[in-house]
Order: structure tokens, then C-alpha cells, then sequence
């Protein structure tokens, strides 16, 4: 993207012109991808992590530790203070504190 914009400059377009294109370029795709989530989308991926759990409580203590990881929820089915106690969380949170100035 920044080739891009570096082009748009050189054709003779002003940076206050390429920045406000590429805000509002930026702002519709995040419109589209919350739009996306709405409506059936979110509903099928509730109802299939229903599906996980209900499945996850009701397997057998003698069933193996990796067959009892691979059902466990998907994370954006979860709230968001079951989230924060994930390994995936805890990851992006240590790369943004050492990449923060």
C-alpha cells in the first residue's frame, strides 16, 4: 500500500487528497467487516459453539487431553473476559508491548 500512495503522489495528487482517499477506503472495508458479522453470520457461529461446549461437558474423563483441545470454542464466540485469559491474547499483548516506543 505505501508503493501505492507513493505512486499517487509522484502522478501529482496532494498527500491531503491520497490520506482522505485512503481513510475512507479505510473506513468502508471496517463498515463492511462489522456488517458482516451481524445478523446470520454471528448466529450460525453461536450456535456452533453451543454445539462445542454442550459436546466438550458432556465427553468422558477418560477421553484424551488433545481430542478435549480440538473442541474447545473458537474465540470470538467467547465474551470478552474469557478472551483476555487466552494464550492468543497473551500473545498479541506481549508483541504490542515490546514493539510500542
Amino acid at each position: 500500500m505505501p508503493a501505492v500512495l507513493y505512486q499517487l503522489y509522484r502522478l501529482g495528487m496532494s498527500r491531503q487528497m491520497i490520506f482522505t482517499m485512503y481513510a475512507g477506503l479505510c473506513f468502508a472495508v471496517n463498515a463492511a467487516l462489522l456488517v458482516s458479522w451481524f445478523g446470520p453470520n454471528l448466529e450460525k457461529l453461536r450456535l456452533k459453539n453451543a454445539k462445542e461446549s454442550s459436546s466438550r461437558d458432556s465427553r468422558d474423563a477418560s477421553e484424551s487431553e488433545a481430542a478435549t483441545a480440538s473442541s474447545t470454542p473458537r474465540l470470538h464466540g467467547l465474551s470478552l473476559p474469557e478472551q483476555l485469559h487466552s494464550f492468543e491474547f497473551g500473545f498479541a499483548f506481549v508483541i504490542y508491548l515490546t514493539q510500542a516506543p
